[in-house]
C-alpha cells in the first residue's frame, strides 16, 4: 500500500499527475493507493474538478478485477 500524501508533490493536482502517481506505483509492485482528500486550503487544496477528471477518465483504466 502506498500513501501518497507523504510525497514531495500533491498528487491530485491534476488528472495527469495522479494518472503518472498510479502508473510509477505499479512499476514499483504497489497494489493499493491511499490518497487524500482535497481540500479547499492548505496543503492538501484541490479543484474538485480535478477529482471528478480523476474519477471518470484516470481511475477507470487502473481498476483491477478479480473477475479477468
Amino acid at each position: 500500500m502506498l500513501q501518497t500524501d507523504a510525497a514531495p508533490v500533491l498528487s491530485v493536482q491534476s488528472a495527469d499527475c495522479f494518472d503518472d502517481f498510479l502508473g510509477r506505483a505499479d512499476e514499483l509492485g504497489f497494489t493499493d493507493v491511499v490518497v487524500p482528500w482535497p481540500r479547499a486550503q492548505g496543503p492538501f487544496s484541490a479543484p474538485r474538478w480535478v477529482v471528478d477528471r480523476i474519477t471518470a477518465d484516470v481511475l477507470p483504466r487502473w481498476r483491477t478485477s478479480g473477475d479477468d
